[in-house]
C-alpha cells in the first residue's frame, strides 16, 4: 500500500490556514500522526488495524478543522496509511457496534 509521506501533511497545514493559537495542537495532532506512520510497517492485529486506521480519521478531521487541511478526509487517510474506503466503513461498522466497556477511545500514542 502506498502511504503518503508525512511531510506532505505537515506542509499542507503550515501553508493552510493554521493560526499561532492552533500551532500547539496540530502539532501535538502531526506527532500522533508520525507515531502511527513510524508503526506502519509492523505486524499488527486487526484490532490495532481498525484503531489506528480511526485514529487517523480523528486525526486528520482535528487537522482540517485547525489547520485548513484541504481534500476529502476519506482520501486522505487512503492515501495516509493505504486503507480503502470500503475497509474504513467496516471499522466504522464494528466500533459502532462494540460494548462500551470494550470500546475504549485512545486520547494519546
Amino acid at each position: 500500500t502506498c502511504a503518503l509521506p508525512i511531510y506532505l501533511i505537515e506542509e499542507n497545514c503550515i501553508n493552510g490556514s493554521a493560526t499561532r493559537e492552533n500551532d500547539d495542537a496540530i502539532s501535538k495532532l502531526l506527532e500522533r500522526l508520525s507515531v502511527i506512520q513510524a508503526n506502519r510497517f509492523r505486524d499488527k492485529s486487526d484490532w490495532e488495524k481498525m484503531r489506528e486506521a480511526l485514529d487517523t480519521e480523528e486525526i486528520i478531521k482535528e487537522l482540517k478543522n485547525l489547520a485548513g487541511l484541504k481534500g476529502k478526509t476519506r482520501d486522505i487517510v487512503r492515501e495516509t496509511i493505504g486503507v480503502s474506503g470500503t475497509q474504513m466503513e467496516r471499522y466504522h461498522a464494528v466500533q459502532k457496534r462494540l460494548s462500551a466497556e470494550l470500546y475504549i477511545p485512545r486520547c494519546f500514542y
